[in-house]
């Protein structure tokens, strides 16, 4: 197996955890037990309105800053690589897909990942903020 494999598998795994789970994420364990019976949740819950099983914030940041990572630049350029990335999915929590104006993470391409997933104030915050102030 190689390591670009094991990242692979790192994601994909990531992601299916997630996915797993994100129906359930702010549910106490009671209410957990209650709507999925003693066992809990043990599939994907699809009762959504789309029958798809749904990621988190968590996700989508996971695979932004993964896009960062694999941009061809050199090692100082990680930092702002991820900022950047991460800027760009900022407006995925915001924006249709089409309407936003993406300049850095090839993610941008993907319909999917244009959906609010409930990230938290600070997040967003510090996104929006950043060390140079303004997302714009």
């Amino acid at each position: 197996m190689t390591k670009l494999d094991q990242f692979r598998g790192c994601l994909i795994g990531g992601a299916a955890g997630d996915a797993l789970g994100y129906t359930v994420e702010f549910m106490r364990e009671s209410s957990i037990f209650k709507k999925y019976g003693k066992p809990g949740i043990t599939e994907y819950d699809l009762s959504n309105g789309i029958g798809e099983a749904l990621i988190s914030d968590d996700t989508q940041m996971t695979l932004f800053t993964a896009n960062a990572l694999l941009l061809d630049t050199t090692v100082t350029d990680v930092v702002q690589n991820i900022a950047n990335c991460y800027k760009d999915w900022y407006q995925t929590q915001f924006v249709t897909y089409g309407a936003a104006k993406g300049k850095y993470a090839w993610l941008m391409q993907v319909p999917e990942l244009f959906a609010h997933r409930a990230p938290g104030i600070t997040c967003l915050s510090a996104i929006e903020h950043g060390a140079g102030g303004s997302i714009a």
